[in-house]
This record gives C-alpha cells, sequence and structure tokens, in this order.
C-alpha cells in the first residue's frame, strides 16, 4: 500500500509539472550525494543506526522531470556494545518531479519529489565480504524510498550550471525486513538526509 502511494504522488508532480509547462530544455551532468542516514528497530526493545552516504550520481534533465542513475556507499553501526561497522553498496535509480521557479536571469529554485529503487550489490561487517543465501540479496537490500526536498540551479553560462540539493528521504522496508517485521511484531523506521552537489550542461 505505501509503495502504491508513493507512486501516486510521483505522478500526480510529474502531471502538475506536465499541465502548467511553458518552458522546455533537457541537460545532464553529474556530481555527488553527501549526508547522514538513520534507522530505528522497535520492538521488545529499541536499537538505533547511525551511518553516512557517499554517491556518485548522473542525472538528465527535462525541466520538470529529472531521472537518475548513481552509486551509493553507506557505512552505519548500531548503538549496541560490541555493534559491527556496516558498509553497503547499492546502484540507485530514480525518477523525480520538480517545478523550477526563477529568482533571476541566474537563479532558479525548484522544490521536488521522487522515488529511488536501491539494488543492493556488496555488503560488508567489519570489512569482511557477507553473502545473503536465505534471504537472497535481493530481499535483504533491495528497496524503495520517497524523498522530497528543494534544489537550486545557479547558471554560469547560458549553458553551463551548478546544481545543489537538499531533501528528506524515507527508506521502505525491504522483503527481509517486512518478513522480520510480520513475524516478530516489529516496527522498522529507516531514512536519509541527501545533500547533492552537481554540474550540468544545457543541450
Amino acid at each position: 500500500m505505501r509503495k502504491k502511494m508513493v507512486l501516486a504522488l510521483l505522478m500526480a508532480a510529474l502531471f502538475a509539472g506536465g499541465v502548467f509547462a511553458q518552458n522546455f530544455s533537457l541537460s545532464a551532468g553529474g556530481g555527488v550525494i553527501l549526508g547522514p542516514s538513520f534507522a530505528e528497530w522497535k520492538g521488545g526493545s529499541s536499537t538505533k543506526y547511525s551511518g553516512f552516504d557517499f554517491a556518485i550520481n548522473a542525472f538528465f534533465d527535462a525541466t520538470y522531470v529529472e531521472v537518475n542513475l548513481g552509486l551509493l556507499f553507506n557505512s552505519s553501526k548500531s548503538d549496541l556494545d560490541g555493534a559491527r561497522n556496516e558498509d553497503n553498496t547499492y546502484l540507485t535509480l530514480g525518477l523525480l518531479g520538480k517545478y523550477p521557479f526563477s529568482l533571476s536571469d541566474r537563479l532558479a529554485l525548484f522544490p521536488f519529489i521522487g522515488i529511488d529503487y536501491y539494488i543492493g550489490l556488496e555488503s560488508k561487517y567489519d570489512g569482511e565480504a557477507t553473502e545473503f543465501d536465505d534471504p537472497s540479496m535481493a530481499a535483504y537490500m533491495n528497496c524503495l524510498s520517497l524523498s522530497i526536498g528543494v534544489g537550486v540551479d545557479f547558471s554560469i553560462t547560458k549553458a553551463l550550471y551548478l546544481r545543489g540539493e537538499i531533501g528528506y528521504t524515507i527508506v521502505f522496508n525491504t522483503k527481509y525486513e517486512n518478513d522480520y517485521v510480520d513475524a516478530f511484531n516489529e516496527t522498522i523506521f529507516k531514512g536519509r538526509i541527501p545533500i547533492k552537489l552537481a554540474a550540468g550542461y544545457r543541450f
């Protein structure tokens, strides 16, 4: 149900952009994404996780829609005594709807809403690779997320621009986590605060 709500919100954002669009341009670019991540598992006891994300990101922009492709590297640790460092690597595929407002000839602001799909590539504990046979890597790592935020474009020339974005991301459970929630009557909340710094080129 939550995934259907995510898709419905994104489609509404894209539809609104299409309805009110008057100017249309294409561009592409790339940059990095940095920011903290966090999670909390609640049940018989509470376990909190804190971490940090670093991502390499490429994007294609069509004024009201942005498509993203990236590699995300996340390092985290729980607040339990003796907890191990966990390092995960993901391939990320993203789509967001946005509506830009011109603040000046060089500066534009845009609120956005988007979804990302995380595909797990590797997981390590204290530097040692782990393999998940049951559940599989996909069940353990793959998931969807919903982001809302705001971005700004600063034009250096008519073609070249700098982009900054900051958002709040809710990360939905993996299949493994949903099975765990159902089996042990726990709740899981995960999130990220991504900060994107990038450069783009208008065609």
